[in-house]
């Protein structure tokens, strides 16, 4: 028995007969209310540029900032010894901050020396508003044909789960991995933009 609601329980889902217009207006309010609420309290939490966890805010970001230091201080090539990289992230954030490697490439830290000419929390925010922007850019490009609403396909691009995750990582939303789960959590794929409205509303 259990198992058959289990089974129709999934098959109503995935069938998406559930998504009504009505539903596309409230979940991604809904979600985007609920988003605000959590990063208010984290940030309500935040000591010595530390959230509640003792994790730098930005978390990767984190190391992305000190590997900019580092470049700056005309020791580019210490974002790739391991050891020395975590030794400087430690001495900046605590010994009982996490720690984070470097797995990007050389021209990435020209970026990353940019950014560390502002203080920490400046440059994580300029950091996840200027992603963001690229993010909706890139949403608003996908959907420019579909005749969607622009002001709801925004809404739903910020609202999805995704980005929660990039702005507490410090992750970048321009490597259009958001993008691509939004699209494909709506059953299209992502690279087809005329099959993905097909497929769905928002």
């Amino acid at each position: 028995m259990m198992r058959e609601r289990y089974e129709t329980m999934w098959a109503n889902l995935r069938s998406g007969n559930w998504v009504n217009e009505q539903r596309l207006k409230v979940y991604p309010l809904t979600l985007l209310v609920g988003s605000a609420f959590v990063i208010m309290a984290m940030i309500a939490m935040t000591h010595d540029r530390l959230g509640p966890d003792d994790r730098p805010l930005g978390t990767d970001f984190s190391q992305v900032w000190i590997a900019g230091l580092e470049t700056l201080r005309g020791h580019p090539e210490e974002p790739f010894d391991l050891v020395r990289h975590i030794s400087e992230q430690r001495s900046e954030f605590g010994e009982k901050s996490a720690v984070y490697g470097w797995p990007y490439p050389p021209y990435f830290l020209a970026l990353a020396a940019l950014l560390a000419h502002l203080p920490y929390l400046q440059a994580l925010l300029v950091w996840q508003l200027a992603t963001l922007v690229l993010y909706l850019t890139v949403i608003a490009a996908i959907t420019r044909d579909s005749g969607l609403d622009r002001a709801r396909v925004l809404i739903a691009a910020v609202a999805f789960p995704a980005v929660l995750v990039n702005l507490g990582h410090g992750e970048r939303f321009s490597d259009g991995r958001p993008a691509r789960r939004r699209i494909s959590a709506l059953g299209a794929s992502p690279y087809s933009r005329r099959h993905a409205f097909r497929v769905t509303r928002l």
